[in-house]
């Protein structure tokens, strides 16, 4: 019977000294291949480090020969909510994105580090190979910025806040893997979206299979609302597209949704609610809903 064993306990050190009160973990992340974990950290010290396993997992070595790449600070005065890698630049682990309770974005990429530069508190995560540099902070949210996400081809990244706001960003980039130093990445917000009626908790981008609008994603939003949306794209331009309910018509979920999960090939869904419920979705074509249809007549 297969079994799943904590191999380690990772410590951050208190390099600040901070001796009341320690940083709370929100959030964690891995890149796509799985090589680095990104950790957001809340006050009194809002970081975000990046880890990576040295040695294989062994079950004598409680350490599990983790080691800490860079810690990147200095940007956010606030907690850090959330944190994801950019799928574009995965094999490298070159670029990610924070959403910090000081309403702002930091984007991050990876670049070449000189033998003289430093790890300091200006938004730069230094290790002895590379270095981290915050190189653009997108602002437009009101208020606490709670999740992100990028697309899967990492072309567009989603927002969203304490603000009921759901932004929608274009990833411009014109050398994919292109560290020269040169800021050659660029963010345009393409949409400004309204329609939940409080905070946004979560958003998630999934393929839309040709069934929301003409673009190839469509993105999910849940909110304290209690509600679950879907946002598409027609020429350009994003609208809301339903509002997912039960199979008998109102909201399946009576409280807070607090986040969303999309399966591997995107049709599948799960919503994690304060009502203590999990709620399992399936996209059906609509050949497939008449079938369903014929068959409970």
């Amino acid at each position: 019977m297969a079994s799943i064993t904590c191999i380690a306990v990772l410590e951050p050190p208190n390099t600040h000294n901070y001796e009341s009160e320690s940083s709370p973990v929100w959030y964690c992340a891995w890149n796509a291949t799985g090589t680095i974990l990104a950790t957001a950290h809340g006050m009194p010290n809002p970081c975000v480090r990046l880890w990576t396993q040295t040695t294989p997992d062994k079950h004598d070595d409680d350490s599990g020969g983790w080691t800490i790449l860079a810690t990147l600070e200095g940007v956010h005065n606030r907690t850090i909510r959330c944190v994801e890698f950019s799928p574009y630049t995965a094999g490298e682990g070159g670029m990610l994105a924070t959403a910090s309770f000081d309403g702002t974005v930091g984007i991050w990429e990876k670049f070449a580090k000189d033998d003289d530069s430093q790890e300091n508190g200006d938004g730069v995560g230094t290790t002895p190979t590379e270095a981290w540099e915050c190189t653009a902070q997108l602002e437009g949210h009101e208020s606490e910025v709670k999740s992100l996400s990028w697309n899967a081809t990492g072309t567009l990244l989603a927002t969203c806040g304490r603000d009921k706001s759901v932004w929608v960003w274009e990833c411009i980039q014109s050398e994919p893997n292109d560290y020269s130093g040169e800021d050659d990445t660029q963010f345009e917000c393409l949409a400004v979206l309204h329609g939940h009626s409080a905070d946004v908790k979560s958003v998630r981008f999934a393929p839309s299979h040709d069934l929301f609008g003409d673009g190839l994603d469509v993105l999910l939003s849940c909110s304290y609302d209690d509600s679950i949306k879907c946002w598409a794209e027609d020429d350009g331009d994003w609208y809301c597209h339903s509002t997912i309910t039960g199979a008998e018509g109102p909201l399946l979920h009576d409280s807070t949704v607090w986040d969303v999960a999309v399966g591997g090939s995107g049709v599948r869904l799960v919503s994690a609610s304060d009502d203590g419920h999990l709620g399992i979705w399936r996209c059906y074509t609509s050949a497939e809903l008449r079938q369903l249809e014929s068959e409970n007549k």
